[in-house]
């Protein structure tokens, strides 16, 4: 989870947004539906492990920002 409610910022207009990380994009794509179909978030973006590692590491600030805030929900 990442946004105001993984930084405990989140008000009555805020969303809920999950990362779904996944070892292939298949996996990624079918954890992000679930999630949604589960009504657990109202964003979610998939990705596969690769894929958030070059983000994370990225000099994107929105990314980076996701890495530093994001609350983990599952270990694997």
């Amino acid at each position: 989870m990442f946004g105001s409610w993984a930084r405990g910022d989140w008000d009555g207009f805020s969303d809920v947004d999950v990362l779904a990380v996944a070892p292939n994009r298949s996996q990624a794509s079918k954890l992000a539906d679930a999630v949604l179909d589960l009504g657990m978030a109202d964003d979610v973006l998939a990705l596969t492990e690769l894929e958030w590692q070059e983000r994370r590491n990225g000099y994107d600030p929105y990314w980076s920002a996701i890495g530093r805030d994001a609350l983990r929900l599952n270990q694997p």
